[in-house]
């Protein structure tokens, strides 16, 4: 259920690469107890090559907290998955094509929200080039994924998190054949 409230404005989005900035991503950054106490959010820059993590208490008000390179940082989505060891973990995937696995991280010195990876590295350390990427297996035509939780007790789905993968509009689109 979304209630309308005061648009978010737009100052947090200046600088360089601002201009593109798109397919906001939300997650949980800090909790007490069951309650969110920070939330993130991811931000892509297809034209930098620049994905932005902002931090807000309120969901209202946002300011930049950290930065990594990707090559084509498009559809983000962020979900949390226990791994085969009853860890949990957190899992960044880009476009539906590629994902990282690790952890999200808020450095109180710095303030910068930071997705750690399973090397035990920021995201940030790396080029838009060298990421530790795991390839997902997709469908031909697949352009993009929007991540989310089932929440509802009915659902035989309830606690967990689904991935749709958009049609792509492009029959055998060269993207689709890495």
């Amino acid at each position: 259920t979304w209630s309308k409230r005061v648009r978010i404005p737009q100052t947090i989005c200046v600088g360089p690469g601002w201009h593109d900035c798109r397919d906001p991503e939300l997650f949980p950054v800090k909790k007490e107890g069951d309650k969110v106490t920070m939330w993130g959010m991811v931000l892509s820059g297809v034209s930098t090559q620049t994905c932005w993590f902002l931090k807000s208490t309120d969901m209202i008000n946002w300011s930049l907290a950290g930065s990594f390179k990707f090559f084509y940082p498009e559809c983000i989505s962020v979900i949390d998955e226990e791994d085969k060891d009853g860890v949990m973990r957190q899992v960044i995937m880009f476009s539906s094509r590629y994902y990282i696995v690790g952890n999200i991280n808020y450095n109180e010195t710095s303030g910068e929200i930071e997705f750690i990876d399973l090397n035990n590295r920021s995201l940030s350390t790396y080029t838009a080039t060298t990421l530790p990427l795991e390839i997902m297996d997709y469908g031909p035509d697949s352009y993009a994924s929007q991540a989310f939780s089932i929440d509802d007790p009915n659902s035989e789905y309830y606690g967990k998190d689904v991935s749709i993968n958009w049609f792509s509009g492009v029959p055998n689109d060269s993207r689709s054949a890495e």
